[in-house]
């Protein structure tokens, strides 16, 4: 027995010609969105890549720049304490000249002294306290200067602090004046007196026994 073909009628072809195309028309658009989207975001990652490349590359030279800063920080820490160390060695070498020629320099004080206000007055106390109470005579020719300082307080310049000068000698018998209201002491410098100072300070406090500031 034949089987019989089916047989469409026009219009049912043009419906198939017409869904074909309309597939067609489909697939094609489905392509190019597919298409745009897949540029669009190998775009976006491109875009994406370059900007973290940017970044990382800005990352290193801020590392760089920071690494070479604290270099810069330490080696410039490294100087300015060169530079204290040095600071500190030329104040000594300065302090020990002046208090060089502060050596032959004795500094007379005290009530007795403070009582007088008159210049000379103060200063020619001195020679008969001191043959007083620590029966020496002053040797006109080893004295150099005599001076009055602003605090009240004698200052005597001996031409030298040589053992058995008058300076000599009035310093080591200072104590002989224990009572008498007048005082001897080394003519220091302003660092020296500070560092005297503290030192009486800490002894007045029971925490040191006796002071000694040498040449």
């Amino acid at each position: 027995m034949t089987k019989k073909r089916k047989v469409c009628s026009p219009s049912q072809e043009g419906q198939r010609d017409l869904c074909s195309e309309l597939k067609e028309f489909i697939v094609s658009e489905n392509a190019k969105c597919v298409k745009e989207i897949k540029d669009s975001n190998d775009r976006r990652l491109a875009a994406l890549e370059e900007s973290l490349s940017f970044a990382m590359d800005s990352l290193s030279a801020v590392s760089e720049r920071q690494r070479s800063a604290d270099t810069d920080i330490i080696q410039l820490r490294k100087e300015t304490a060169e530079l204290r160390h040095r600071l500190q060695q030329l104040e000594l070498g300065e302090d020990q000249q002046q208090q060089q020629k502060r050596l032959t320099c004795l500094v007379f004080s005290g009530p007795t002294l403070q009582a007088q206000t008159r210049r000379e007055d103060a200063a020619s106390l001195i020679r008969p306290l001191v043959q007083h109470h620590l029966k020496h005579t002053l040797d006109s020719s080893q004295v150099k200067a005599m001076i009055r300082l602003k605090n009240g307080k004698i200052l005597i310049e001996f031409t030298s602090a040589a053992p058995g000068s008058d300076r000599d000698i009035l310093f080591r018998t200072k104590s002989k004046l224990r009572g008498s209201g007048l005082f001897i002491a080394k003519s220091l410098t302003p660092r020296r007196q500070a560092i005297f100072a503290d030192l009486l300070q800490l002894k007045r406090e029971g925490l040191i026994c006796s002071t000694v500031i040498e040449y």
